[in-house]
């Protein structure tokens, strides 16, 4: 057995499914999907414990998509529905000038924006006919859960511009804050 063969068995043995889930070859994308296959079937055979189900299947999708090589932010929470969620420290007031001045920035159209008690959503389209809905939650008058879903059509979702999105408001978030804390 080659010492590169006698490492990876060696990684797997020690990180179990996680080094299994990150190794490039041929076996590892097979036993990927046997992993998501057997993750599947115990979150369905749980039944009336459909939350540990879904948190299940929420854990598998994060481990399968950092393997994958996606880029997985701090902070920042994927669901399997194609949702992007991320909390910020700052007032909802500011987490909407932020979102808006991004949607316009990467010229985006804003067709609504609503809001009720506790919570603003905003719609937004693309040119290439996806709607980006943005709904932000206060959770204290200082922080602010944001959630960001992008469709095209009622069956597609696009996690990665969902993403890109939540990364570039962040961004607009930063620079206000420094740009205010500069002229105080």
């Amino acid at each position: 057995m080659s010492p590169a063969r006698r490492r990876d068995r060696q990684a797997v043995r020690a990180l179990g499914v996680l080094a299994v889930l990150a190794a490039p070859n041929m076996r590892t994308i097979i036993k990927r999907g046997v992993l998501t296959a057997w993750t599947l079937a115990a979150a369905v055979s749980l039944g009336g414990c459909a939350a540990v189900g879904l948190t299940a299947v929420s854990i598998a999708g994060t481990v399968l998509g950092a393997g994958a090589g996606a880029v997985v932010q701090a902070g920042t929470q994927y669901s399997l529905t194609g949702v992007v969620y991320r909390t910020f420290s700052a007032s909802m007031p500011d987490l909407y000038e932020a979102t808006t001045q991004t949607l316009k920035r990467l010229k985006m159209d804003i067709e609504e924006a609503e809001a009720s008690d506790d919570d603003l959503r905003v719609v937004a389209t693309a040119t290439n006919k996806r709607t980006v809905t943005i709904e932000l939650e206060e959770i204290t008058p200082v922080m602010t859960r944001l959630r960001v879903a992008v469709s095209r059509g009622w069956l597609f979702k696009d996690v990665t511009t969902g993403s890109e999105l939540v990364t570039q408001i962040a961004a607009d978030l930063d620079k206000r804050a420094i740009d205010h804390h500069h002229y105080e």
